[in-house]
């Protein structure tokens, strides 16, 4: 490889960033990276010449990278091409805006590059750069307000024992946790009223993942039985355990989309039958 061709910048840079992939990229164990003599403050080598060097020393692969300083943000790319015929073979485009991104950014690079992989598929959400967190807050923490719409089955014997309706959502991103604060209600021959709290665990730290979780809530349920053209209302109220889980899907973004079920278990009894079922939804917070 070159030493990186930098744009608008200190030619300091240069060194710095290549040594950097370096260092990041032979850790790995999976490659050696053989660098130029540099014997000025700035050295540049065009793709030919690099292909030429490679040939000369029986190496198969270059890596092409660029730093352009685009006023304060900083484009990072790297690709890799064949010394045979100059193909291109992978590719990766990043953004600084600091000098401090340039050590994740370098070490993101080399663990893609070492897995052949995109960045959109090894992103943790916890290894951000400075230019990221502007559109990432919740590195530290997020909030949002949401809805959900949704529906389940009770376990009464009742004729429509599967009960719709939506809830009102107050939900904080703390990085390892998310809590959730909601209101809902569901109604059938079976109406639910819940105002619950619930943490939930995200079990990978990237953008969309799926999750686990539990909470409390207080709440009452009313029960309709018709018998004999006679309907008769029953009705409780007291704690209520849930348990469940599900798929949040673009958790960094400002609007993120979560898919959830849960089981739940009431302490009370109405009829003499403990309310309990599952419920499933879809809520959108914002």
């Amino acid at each position: 490889m070159p030493y990186f061709e930098v744009i608008n910048m200190h030619p300091d840079y240069q060194n710095s960033a290549t040594r950097l992939l370096k260092t990041y990229l032979e850790a790995g164990n999976k490659m050696e990276l053989i660098l130029p003599e540099k014997d000025t403050s700035y050295y540049r080598e065009s793709k030919d010449q690099a292909i030429a060097k490679a040939k000369s020393l029986n190496i198969g692969h270059i890596l092409l990278g660029e730093l352009n300083r685009l006023g304060e943000t900083v484009v990072i790319s790297v690709s890799l091409y064949k010394a045979d015929n100059g193909e291109k073979e992978w590719n990766i485009i990043l953004k600084a805006l600091s000098p401090d991104d340039i050590d994740p950014i370098m070490q993101k690079v080399a663990d893609n590059l070492n897995n052949q992989n995109s960045i959109n598929e090894t992103d943790d959400i916890y290894n951000v750069t400075d230019y990221n967190s502007r559109q990432l807050n919740k590195i530290t923490a997020n909030t949002y307000w949401g809805i959900e719409i949704g529906g389940g089955a009770s376990f009464f014997n009742v004729p429509n024992k599967f009960p719709a309706g939506f809830g009102l959502v107050y939900s904080g991103d703390l990085r390892s946790i998310i809590f959730d604060i909601k209101g809902s209600m569901y109604f059938s021959d079976v109406n639910l009223y819940n105002l619950s709290v619930q943490i939930n665990y995200p079990l990978i730290n990237k953008i969309s993942s799926p999750f686990i979780g539990g909470g409390l809530g207080y709440g009452s349920a009313t029960l309709r039985n018709e018998f004999q053209n006679n309907t008769t209302y029953y009705n409780g109220n007291g704690l209520t355990l849930y348990a469940g889980g599900g798929y949040i899907i673009n958790r960094t973004s400002n609007i993120n989309l979560r898919l959830n079920a849960n089981l739940f278990y009431s302490m009370y009894q109405v009829n003499n039958v403990h309310p309990a079922g599952i419920l499933v939804g879809v809520m959108v917070l914002f």
